[in-house]
This record gives C-alpha cells, structure tokens and sequence, in this order.
C-alpha cells in the first residue's frame, strides 16, 4: 500500500472537482461544479493564497486537502487554516486524514507556517478525537463570520 500527499496545479482540477463534489454533497453544503472550477483554478494559480493537496493511495485519488493562508501577529507570523479535509467513504477509517495531517505538519517549518489552524463541525466529535490526537489544541474561541453581500 503506496499512501502520498500531493501537491496539485491547474492540471489537477479534473481530478479535484469529483473530491469536492462528493465533500460539498456529503456535509450538504452548496456547490456550483462552474463556480467552484473557476474559483480552484484562480487560488491554485495563486500560490500566496493557500494550496491544495490530494491524497493518494496507490493509483487512487482518496481525498484532498486544502489549506488557505494567513498571517497571524498573535504566533508570530504565517499561519494555514485546513479549509477542507476529505477522504472519500471507501477509504475512510484507513488512516488517510491523519497521515495527511501528519504530513502537512511535517511540511509546515518548510512552507513557513507558524501555526495551523482548522475547525470541525461541532457534532463531528470522531474528528475532533483525531485532530486533538495529533496535537491540535480547542483556543476557546469562537468563530464569527461577516459576509458583505448579505449585508
């Protein structure tokens, strides 16, 4: 059993659209596949904003990963959030998130990463066990977001 992480480009997204598909459809989020092509593609051919990851077992696109950019004064300097983590049904419970995990916080002091940050869907307590296991820590805070255009 061949496991990797890799980073995609622009020549990924035939791969990566199916992956986001299924991770929108199974949290039941919305997704537009034209919209979500056209925005992958521009974060992708912008480095600075973040990147994303698939996760590999043997010849098998299993899931991905995508981590987005930030600066954060409070730690000090680059931060990366773990936007999106999916392992597709078939491989889940194989080990597949933690290692990629593990690997992307084996990469951070070479991405430049101070810190890395992610959120879990307060229900999700399996995945919570997993991202505490690895040493994510619950700050105590909570999120709250604005959004312009429903203002």
């Amino acid at each position: 059993m061949n496991v990797s992480l890799q980073p995609t480009t622009k020549a990924d997204l035939n791969r990566l659209m199916p992956l986001m598909a299924e991770f929108y459809y199974y949290f039941d989020y919305p997704f537009d596949e034209p919209k979500h092509r056209v925005m992958v593609a521009d974060f992708l051919a912008n480095p600075h904003l973040g990147s994303i990851w698939l996760i590999r077992l043997d010849d098998q696109d299993a899931g991905y990963l995508a981590l987005t950019n930030s600066f954060i004064f409070e730690f000090g300097g680059r931060e990366a959030r773990v936007d999106e983590l999916y392992v597709r049904e078939a491989y889940r419970r194989s080990g597949l998130g933690r290692f990629a995990l593990e690997q992307i916080q084996q990469k951070a002091p070479q991405l430049g990463l101070v810190s890395v940050t992610m959120q879990v869907e307060k229900y999700n307590d399996r995945a919570r066990k997993l991202y505490e296991s690895l040493g994510f820590v619950d700050l105590e805070r909570a999120t709250l977001s604005w959004f312009p255009t429903k203002s």
